[in-house]
């Protein structure tokens, strides 16, 4: 499983960052590595088989018309690029170094015809990361984290706009002790103005939700009591191991509590709930449920289990694999999507790598003798 931490302006250790200051609900630890390097930390399962040869149906067969397209992740000037967020079919947002191993690490905009082009570059010395990105109506907003000579983390927030050459522009340092998740939702942008949730200081079993004009300015920090993070906007959902889920609508002002069993480790979205739950014969089952407790779904194949964060993209898809990923590079995963309006799982991809799923895209990764090849799915168009 993966253990996931928060983003916060705390001392390094000797060996990277340590980020975060207190635990993340079970389910969060169930997503695969994302792009922020140095955020996850991976434990490396227990020894399981191969997958078998799926009997399931393709997704070629099923969703013949569905868009999809591959990426080269070696770039024209020969650095290895990370597609952090997916735009269409062929363009995104992503990472690379310097060309040639150099010293910073850019933050790019690949369009559709290939034209690269720099949004950000930070010194590699100062450990950066780009541990968020959102995107809404041609703007990209990101988060980005770096480490000073004292071994503290500071997180800025940025901005910049995805047509035209206006140089990025930073929102603000006023960010206070971030939350990430590796989630779409850590950043929520509406209306002209950017959210995030941070921990409150001194009081970490409290959070702040944070806010900030697009065009910058004063942030507001509102405090609310309880272990909280980020869902799709307006809502915010509780942190825990087991038990209940809140769901508070920060808009309405109206908080609903979802059921659950102690033993039951339950991630919601505002449509869907995840649960993790043990059957009659010993083995774990995944289970969507609504919050009000109807339409229970289980929705993993075999020994199958999410691959992301976010709960039923799009309200529809969950995004499952099967396998071991110890090196994603030699993976020998297989990835699925289970269809909750259709209720069945299809088969997208076989020896996959890095998922990553957002915006109402799925994309991930493979090599093909020394390359490695990205992969997009357009679930919008299913």
């Amino acid at each position: 499983m993966f253990e996931m931490s928060r983003v916060a302006p705390l001392p390094t250790t000797a060996t990277g960052r340590k980020v975060g200051s207190r635990p993340v609900s079970g389910l969060a630890a169930l997503v695969v590595a994302v792009a922020a390097v140095g955020v996850l930390v991976w434990r490396p399962p227990p020894p399981e088989a191969a997958p078998t040869a799926s009997l399931l149906p393709q997704a070629a067969e099923v969703w013949p018309n569905a868009r999809r397209a591959t990426i080269n992740a070696i770039l024209p000037d020969g650095a290895q690029y990370q597609p952090a967020h997916v735009l269409d079919a062929t363009a995104s947002i992503g990472t690379a170094p310097e060309p040639g191993g150099g010293t910073h690490l850019r933050l790019l905009h690949r369009a559709s015809g290939g034209h690269l082009r720099e949004l950000r570059r930070l010194p590699t010395v100062d450990e950066p990361e780009f541990a968020a990105i959102a995107v809404d109506a041609g703007r990209v907003v990101w988060a980005e984290s770096t480490i000073d000579a004292s071994g503290r983390a500071h997180t800025e927030m940025w901005a910049a706009d995805l047509a035209g050459d206006r140089p990025a522009r930073r929102l603000t340092a006023d960010t206070g002790q971030f939350i990430y998740l590796g989630s779409e939702y850590d950043l929520a942008v509406q209306d002209g103005w950017l959210h995030w949730a941070a921990i409150s200081p001194g009081r970490e079993t409290d959070t702040e939700l944070r806010t900030v004009s697009l065009d910058g300015g004063p942030v507001t920090v509102e405090a609310r009591p309880g272990d909280w993070e980020l869902s799709r906007w307006p809502y915010l959902t509780s942190v825990g191991s087991g038990g209940p889920v809140r769901l508070h609508d920060v808009v309405a002002r109206r908080t609903t509590q979802v059921a659950a069993a102690a033993d039951e480790v339950v991630a919601c979205s505002p449509s869907w709930c995840r649960l993790l739950v043990t059957a009659p014969d010993g083995q774990p089952q995944n289970v969507l449920v609504r919050p009000d407790g109807g339409d229970r779904q289980i929705v993993a194949p075999g020994t199958a289990s999410p691959s992301v964060v976010d709960v039923a993209a799009l309200d529809r898809f969950e995004v499952l694999s099967e396998g071991t990923a110890e090196d994603p590079d030699r993976s020998s995963r297989v990835l699925y999507l289970y269809d909750v309006a259709q209720r069945r799982t299809v088969e997208i991809a076989r020896g996959v790598g890095t998922v990553q799923s957002r915006g109402g895209f799925l994309w991930w990764s493979t090599v093909a003798g020394p390359e490695t090849i990205w992969h997009t799915l357009d679930m919008r168009t299913i």
